[in-house]
């Protein structure tokens, strides 16, 4: 394999940014452009589904937040520290080499009423001959959307947490307060939400 001169290694990269690089350019352009327009910022805020959209944004992203980090601390709760704490972080390698999209299409196939979980019980254990009119992936509230995220990013709050607790002085320093809580009278799940939380 002969090796490009200096100069066409340049040419290349040059042609190379400009085929990517030119469109970006322009697409940026083109939304600055957009978002300068008023009248365009008038008709959104006076869209009544623009209002009910940025509020079903708010309550899915702060609902599902809320939730993830209280199912990782009910999880830290139960099993940390312990042999299911070694569990937990063998199995979040590969929870967390799922790509998000690909792990957001994949539950759609198994819940939508149409979906694989369905089919596999339909019609003999369901009475279902056709899919129901469930909203479990387009729900007024966003639950299905909560569900995702809340999936999607509990194994990267447990990564950081097990991140945390590699380190000696934090895992000693949480192993004594444990053990205080539980000299004082109080039981396992108790300790971490009296006193480690």
């Amino acid at each position: 394999m002969t090796r490009l001169p200096a100069r066409a290694d340049l040419a290349w990269a040059a042609t190379l940014a400009a085929l990517l690089g030119l469109p970006l350019l322009f697409s940026g352009w083109s939304a600055v452009l957009a978002a300068a327009e008023p009248a365009a910022w008038g008709a959104l805020l006076s869209d009544a589904r623009a209002w009910r959209a940025l509020g079903l944004s708010l309550w899915t992203g702060v609902a599902s937040t809320l939730l993830s980090i209280a199912l990782v601390a009910w999880i830290l709760a139960r099993v940390f520290p312990g042999p299911g704490w070694s569990r937990v972080v063998s199995w979040l390698g590969p929870m967390l080499a799922v790509p998000h999209a690909a792990f957001a299409i994949g539950l759609v196939f198994l819940v939508a009423p149409s979906g694989w979980l369905l089919r596999a019980f339909s019609p003999w254990a369901s009475g279902f001959t056709a899919p129901p009119a469930w909203s479990t992936t387009q729900d007024p509230w966003g639950l299905g959307l909560m569900a995702v995220l809340v999936a999607k990013e509990v194994p990267f709050l447990l990564w950081a947490a097990a991140s945390h607790l590699q380190r000696p002085d934090a895992a000693r320093r949480l192993a004594l307060e444990l053990q205080l809580a539980r000299s004082l009278g109080y039981g396992a799940g108790r300790a971490w939400w009296r006193v480690v939380w």
